[in-house]
């Protein structure tokens, strides 16, 4: 329990330090790198609940899911909806794609 606690505390301050970086320096590149990690991590949280137990054709499509889903939301929310100028703001742009990427139980 203990060391659970120690490696959340960990991540979440290495993730506040990334995203601190992220947010003071806006650029599109950055911004996309972003959103490219974080849905790569879905597809792999998603993947490793299955244990190999999964088809190449199989993950292809969880991948193309994952990614074209989060893509099309994100891209909806942030062009459509929001207008942020300039569009790829992280402090805009991370936390829709984060919560359309994350995979919950």
């Amino acid at each position: 329990m203990v060391r659970a606690c120690l490696r959340m505390t960990a991540q979440l301050v290495l993730v506040g330090h990334v995203l601190g970086f992220v947010f003071d320096r806006p650029h599109p590149l950055v911004t996309l790198g972003v959103l490219a990690l974080m849905v790569v991590f879905a597809i792999t949280t998603v993947l490793g609940r299955f244990r190999g137990r999964t088809t190449r054709a199989l993950r292809r499509i969880v991948a193309a899911g994952l990614t074209l889903g989060t893509l099309t939301s994100t891209g909806w929310f942030l062009l459509v909806v929001l207008r942020p100028e300039p569009w790829f703001d992280p402090r805009f742009a991370v936390p829709p794609s984060a919560e359309c990427s994350s995979a919950r139980r």
